[in-house]
């Protein structure tokens, strides 16, 4: 008997269709749902550690991974032959929805400032064949200095919180790095381009006021209301952010969509 609970999960269309994927889960007697904003997100009924261990994960067919955390890649709009940063990228998730986005065409720096979990990211790279990335060692304030204005699209999924209850002085500092990332992500951005920054955490000192301070920095950073499905709006601010909090079917989140 399966211990059942819901979680959700990615389909890697680099390795097997949609369609393969959903047909190969109901004859192994997977129970899910479809989600109606995206295609190849499904929710899975089960239990997790089990699917884990199954060819669907193991084969590289299908990646566990929340719905929030699709958010960034599908507002990052990546076309094809892009040249794309992502400038925290490890454990890479993130990284390989954008690859499968891009079908594996154009050109994907996946930069992350602890080699452990850069390796870790190209492990995952190499199971789940993604061949359009190239990862990168280095502190992402600084990458900006070797890349300024040259990527289409940068995504900034930017270490945060967590939620997590933080001494002011610490929240403080923290805010003062995701700020100096934001900063070198946007120099690094082509004119014409498009940066997501994200955080998994609703705390508007890590969010709308970094995003705030980029745009005194950077007059010709400008906030872009994205294009939702309809399900979709209700985590839709006035500014035009996504803040996600208090859903059961998605974690804390916050999303920025900038262009230059």
């Amino acid at each position: 008997m399966r211990n059942l609970n819901t979680f959700s999960i990615r389909i890697n269309t680099l390795k097997i269709s949609t369609e393969q994927c959903r047909l190969e889960l109901s004859n192994s007697d997977w129970d899910f749902e479809t989600v109606d904003w995206c295609d190849y997100a499904l929710l899975i009924q089960g239990d997790k550690s089990e699917f884990f261990d199954s060819k669907f994960v193991q084969d590289g067919w299908c990646y566990i991974q929340s719905l929030s955390s699709l958010l960034p890649g599908i507002l990052l709009e990546p076309q094809i032959d892009d040249i794309v940063l992502d400038l925290c990228a490890a454990p890479g998730g993130k990284t390989m929805h954008v690859a499968a986005l891009m079908n594996n065409t154009g050109q994907i720096i996946a930069n992350d400032v602890s080699r452990p979990r850069l390796y870790k990211t190209e492990r995952l790279l190499k199971e789940y064949g993604v061949t359009n990335v190239t990862t990168n060692l280095g502190k992402g304030e600084f990458i900006w200095k070797e890349y300024e204005n040259h990527f289409d699209r940068v995504l900034l999924d930017a270490p945060c919180s967590m939620g997590q209850v933080y001494a002011n002085k610490n929240l403080r500092r923290l805010a003062m790095r995701q700020k100096y990332l934001l900063k070198s992500a946007f120099t690094a951005l082509k004119s014409g381009g498009r940066l997501v920054y994200s955080t998994c955490t609703v705390t508007e000192q890590e969010n709308q006021q970094v995003v705030a301070w980029l745009q005194k920095q950077c007059l010709e950073a400008k906030i872009i209301t994205p294009n939702l499905p309809e399900s979709l709006k209700i985590f839709l601010t006035t500014e035009g952010y996504l803040e996600i909090n208090h859903n059961p079917l998605f974690d804390p989140f916050f999303v920025a969509v900038i262009e230059k």
